[in-house]
C-alpha cells in the first residue's frame, strides 16, 4: 500500500511520496479529497495556458476523475511534476459546470 500525500505552494512540490515515481511499472494511485483542493492541484500542475474545465470548476461532489500525474528531471536535480492535460478523463459525475 502507498499512501500519496502530496503538500504544494505554486506548482511547486513542498513534500511528496515520491515512491510512487521509482518503479519501472505504471502505478495507479487513488486518492480521495475535498474538490477545492484537486481544483487547485490541477491549477499549479497543468500548463499556465491550459484552459481545461478542471482549474476552473470543481469536480462534483461524489465524483471521480482521472488523469496521468507526472515527474520528468530535464537535466537538472530538481524534478518537475506536471499533469497530462489530455489525460483528464471524468469517470463519475465529473465537473461542476
Amino acid at each position: 500500500m502507498v499512501i500519496l500525500m502530496i503538500f504544494y505552494s505554486r506548482g511547486e512540490l513542498i513534500h511528496g511520496d515520491d515512491r510512487v515515481f521509482q518503479s519501472n511499472s505504471s502505478s495507479v494511485i487513488i486518492a480521495g479529497g475535498h474538490s477545492l483542493y484537486f481544483r487547485n492541484f490541477f491549477r499549479a500542475f497543468l500548463p499556465h495556458k491550459s484552459a481545461h474545465p478542471s482549474k476552473n470548476h470543481k469536480i462534483k461532489n461524489g465524483g471521480a476523475v482521472a488523469f496521468t500525474f507526472c515527474r520528468a528531471q530535464p537535466g537538472t536535480n530538481k524534478p518537475i511534476y506536471l499533469i497530462e492535460e489530455t489525460s483528464i478523463t471524468e469517470v463519475f459525475l465529473g465537473f461542476d459546470y
